[in-house]
Parts: structure tokens; sequence; C-alpha cells
């Protein structure tokens, strides 16, 4: 499969302001990770909050700045890019943001809002040729041509999240980046807007990063799994075999909480809860991340952090999987 995006050592970090002359405190949202995304699948990002999935979603189409390492995508090193750079960029990759209400300008008719994108990075398109391309894009998503003229407090939350869908495809990208795209929708709606994006992808051949904490969803709707805590991948791999044999005890503790549709082998299921709460960004454990909180932690986890390693066929970091 052909490599369209490939992410080596990216940091996001965020200076936090202290006041006067005290040291400045650095948010490690995403600490040094690598990974790579292949043409037509969908990756699903998962972890619980904190762990980094969306300041990672913002850095890779430019809403976060990339403190160092290095994100390819069609040649083009997102962490350099110039704002022309960006600007091709984004005709080639999309966001689709978590609130489909508050992602909307109320003050924007639907016709405004779809075609923003199209009118800002081809300027010279004509008004005949933009409002063709509206007509077909809300078509695409399931909404009619008679409600262009209508504002967004006039629909509910699975059709603004169409239109955010529809906004984010006028541009025929190839890539689409989900965050948290279904998580504010009620459970009919959601599995509306699931199956509208399986069905784009298949149509318009799309690669799509979607980022969840929902692993049911994720189960369903992905190729591959990526697992992040505190800004550090724990474990990535194909969603089979991480859903059949998880090896990380992250990735363990994180699918049992999944709940299950058999009553008695619900009843029968063993939580695997976690220790402690989430460690601060601001100050990340030495070591490995995770052996704060990990029930197979021994003193060499807190001196060094290991590095990922293939185990059957899963990229896992961690000292205790072999």
């Amino acid at each position: 499969m052909k490599k369209i995006l490939e992410v080596k050592n990216l940091k996001v970090h965020f200076e936090l302001s202290s006041g006067l002359f005290k040291p400045k405190k650095v948010v490690h949202a995403v600490d040094g990770i690598d990974f790579e995304v292949f043409e037509g699948e969908t990756l699903g990002i998962v972890g619980e909050s904190g762990c980094g999935k969306s300041s990672l979603a913002r850095a890779l189409c430019g809403l976060n700045k990339i403190t160092s390492g290095s994100a390819l995508f069609n040649g083009i090193d997102l962490a350099k890019a110039t704002a022309k750079q960006w600007d091709e960029v984004h005709k080639q990759m999309q966001f689709i943001f978590q609130d489909p209400v508050a992602a909307l300008d109320p003050r924007m008719t639907v016709a405004e809002i779809i075609a923003e994108p199209l009118v800002t990075l081809y300027p010279n398109m004509k008004q005949t040729e933009v409002m063709e391309k509206v007509f077909s894009t809300m078509k695409l998503v399931g909404l009619s041509q008679n409600q262009v003229n209508r504002y967004p407090q006039e629909f509910s939350g699975g059709q603004c999240q169409r239109i955010g869908i529809a906004r984010a495809l006028i541009l025929e990208p190839k890539v689409l980046i989900c965050d948290e795209s279904v998580s504010a929708l009620d459970v009919s709606i959601k599995a509306q807007i699931i199956n509208l994006l399986q069905e784009l992808q298949q149509k318009l051949k799309l690669t799509i990063l979607f980022i969840s904490h929902d692993l049911g969803v994720i189960k369903h709707i992905c190729n591959r799994i990526l697992v992040m805590y505190l800004g550090n991948i724990m474990e990535l791999g194909a969603k089979k075999t991480i859903y059949s044999d998880p090896l990380h005890p992250y990735t363990k503790a994180l699918l049992s909480a999944v709940p299950v549709a058999n009553p008695e082998l619900e009843k029968a299921k063993v939580i695997q809860l976690l220790e402690g709460e989430l460690p601060s960004p601001v100050n990340p454990p030495h070591g490995c991340v995770f052996h704060t909180r990990c029930p197979l932690a021994s003193e060499a986890c807190s001196l060094s952090r290991p590095t990922e390693k293939i185990v059957r066929e899963h990229s896992v970091s961690c000292f205790k999987v072999n």
C-alpha cells in the first residue's frame, strides 16, 4: 500500500504562562511519536481524554504548531510548511470537528458555509460553478438543495454534521481527519453518520484518520488502531489483532471496559481498572509514561523509555511484552 502520511518523532508542546520571574511550564501534548498512514485506510486513534489525540490531529492540519519532528504529506513536511504549501495541503486534507453546531458560523447560510473553502482557495472560480459544486456536495451527504439558504440553528445536530462533512468534501480531499466527529450525536444519528463516512470513503477513495474514545465505533469503522497515552504511542496494529490479542497493559485495560452485547458474557467479564490518575502532561513521568498506573511495572520501567518493537504483528512500546 502507498504511504500518504509519514510521521517521525513528532512533538507538539504548549508553553504555559507561569507569571513574572517564574520558569515557563510546558505541556507535552504529543511527545515524539512515529507512525504511517496508507492510502484508502481508516486509522483509528484512541486513548483517554488528555492523551494527545486532538492535539495530534490539529497539528496535522495546521491548527496546532508542530514543535519538532516531521510529518510528510505528499512530499510536504508539515512541520516546515509555508503558507502557500499549507494552501495545497488543505486542498487534500480536511478536518471534521467534534461539535457540529459550534463548528458552523450561525451568521452564514448553508451555501456560504459549504462554499467557504472553495471560495478561499479558488478565488477566481465563477459563482455559478461554486453553486453547482455546493449542490452536488450537498446531495452527496444527504442534504437537499432547498436547504441552501437556511442557517445552522435551523438544523439538528446530525444535519449540522452533514453540513460539516460537505464543507470538508467540497475541495475533493484525499484525507479526512475526524476528531470525535460522532461523539456529540445520539446513537441512531451516530450510526447514520458512521455509515455515511464509510459510503463516502468507498465512493471517493478517501483516507480517514478517525479519532475517538468509543472503542465500539472504532471497531466498526477502522482498519488499524493506534493507542495513545500521555502523548506517546503504546500500541499500533491491525484492528483484528488489537481486539483479539491486545498486548500492551493499557490497551487491555481500555478494551476490558467496552460493553458486550451478550448479558452473560458481560456479567462474566473482568474490567481491568487502572489505579491512580492520569499524570500531568506538564510533568510526565520519567521512563515509560504508563509505569505509574501499570499493573506490570517494575523499577526498570521508571528508568528509561521503551522503544517500539514488533511483537505478533503489533508495534508495542513496553518492556514487559515479548
